[in-house]
């Protein structure tokens, strides 16, 4: 493969091995308007709280605490 083949196959890959919903997330908020900043930080605030209280970041977050030195 060429090296921008390359580029987009590794791109790709870290996307894969990122929490379904955490990109789900920052899709909705790359989409939305940036008309009305209330609400877009309302919306990004909701995005955040279903991010933190899903297992997979719960997981991960346990994970970092307990390499921590």
């Amino acid at each position: 493969p060429g090296k921008l083949e390359k580029s987009a196959l590794e791109i790709a890959q870290g996307f894969a091995r990122k929490p379904e919903s955490a990109l789900a997330g920052i899709k909705r908020l790359l989409n939305f308007s940036m008309k009305d900043l209330g609400d877009f930080l309302e919306l990004e605030n909701q995005v955040l709280l279903q991010i933190e209280r899903s297992p997979e970041f719960r997981k991960r977050l346990r994970e970092c605490v307990s390499d921590s030195p």
